[in-house]
């Protein structure tokens, strides 16, 4: 009677953090055939000596030894730990002056249990504090605005080891620089003034007057009137 193959898993029952994998290796070398199985079921491609676990559940293999008999190895579970929760609030878009220094306030999500750390993309942003929940970040804009940075949070879970991240996109508009040109200064009480912001671009610049007017020029008669 030809003897039935014998094999073990290594490791046995362990725990990984999501988005990660477990290596899972027959020990068993010199067989014909493995087949993998997750929770019963054969996974599909599964037929090396090691497999690569991305999912929690019991696994084993079944072996074929080179007299064509078959047997299962023992069994182990592979649990999951769940990743921290990493989630930025901050505001998306300033507005600012160009080759300006400016700082940018963020936070995530609060847990006793958590490390923050936090960077940018590109580098060269401080932050303060730079291992809070929460942090402002410094920087000094480039000459050229638009631009944007990727200001990143690294979370990890001092339980579990696991990490988790997130990125928030923020971009930095120019603040509109302009002047204003007002006519006939030196009139009487009644006389209309006009007054003219300079640049006028209805197609990139939106216009509000403390009057409520949306108009770019506007042509007023009352004294002590300011944009």
């Amino acid at each position: 009677m030809n003897p039935l193959p014998t094999c073990t898993l290594n490791p046995a029952d362990t725990i990984y953090c999501r988005g990660d994998s477990v290596a899972i290796m027959a020990s068993c070398s010199g067989m014909s055939s493995y087949q993998w199985y997750k929770n019963g079921n054969a996974i599909t491609g599964a037929t090396n000596m090691t497999y690569y676990a991305k999912q929690h559940g019991e696994y084993w293999v079944e072996v074929e030894n080179s007299y064509g008999c078959y047997n299962n190895s023992d069994s182990i579970y592979i649990y999951e730990h769940s990743l921290p929760v990493a989630k930025i609030t901050g505001d998306r878009n300033i507005c600012a002056d160009a080759s300006s220094p400016v700082q940018v306030y963020m936070s995530t999500v609060y847990d006793a249990n958590y490390l923050y750390s936090w960077s940018s993309i590109p580098a060269g942003a401080t932050f303060s504090p730079a291992n809070l929940l929460y942090t402002f970040a410094s920087l000094t804009l480039p000459a050229v605005l638009p631009v944007t940075y990727q200001f990143v949070v690294y979370v990890t879970d001092t339980t579990t080891g696991c990490q988790n991240s997130d990125t928030l996109c923020v971009t930095f508009f120019e603040n509109p620089f302009f002047t204003l040109d007002v006519t006939n200064l030196s009139i009487c009480e009644g006389n209309p003034v006009t007054i003219t912001p300079s640049p006028i671009d209805t197609n990139m610049y939106s216009y509000q007057w403390n009057n409520g007017a949306t108009t770019p020029i506007i042509t007023v008669s009352t004294p002590d009137f300011t944009a």
